[in-house]
């Protein structure tokens, strides 16, 4: 988790990504990886989230870059997250720069963001109901 790795993702139909694509592995799952595509798309890089430099972006893409552990500035695409097989990791380019443990770290946010938005529902009574145990916590 946390490794960047180039992914062949064959051909797929728009908007899926296709061809090979650097992709963050978020989850290993047996011999199936969960992994995010990323582009360095300039119009996506324009249109992108980022939590300093433009919090107004779309959710769906996040900018990423050299400092996270990236070869250049890019986006991940939140929105096409795929399962793969582990045979389609053509080569390791890197790792996060993060510690993916901690809360506060571009790993779990992207994580998050994720949850809040593809199971909004799921997220929004999980939320809802740790917010009412911290309130019984607190009396």
């Amino acid at each position: 988790m946390g490794d960047i790795f180039n992914v062949d993702f064959g051909i797929n139909y728009e908007p899926e990504m296709s061809y090979n694509h650097p992709g963050l592995i978020l989850e290993e799952i047996g011999d199936l990886v969960l992994v995010v595509p990323s582009s360095t798309s300039s119009t996506k890089l324009s249109n992108a989230y980022h939590p300093v430099k433009n919090k107004s972006g779309y959710w769906y893409y996040y900018e990423v870059d050299k400092t996270d552990g990236f070869a250049e500035r890019c986006v991940l695409i939140l929105g096409n997250v795929c399962t793969i097989s582990k045979g389609r990791l053509l080569e390791k380019k890197g790792h996060l720069t993060c510690d993916i443990n901690d809360e506060n770290s571009l790993y779990r946010n992207i994580r998050n963001i994720m949850m809040q938005h593809l199971f909004a529902k799921e997220y929004n009574k999980l939320t809802s109901k740790i917010t009412e145990l911290e309130k019984k916590a607190q009396k």
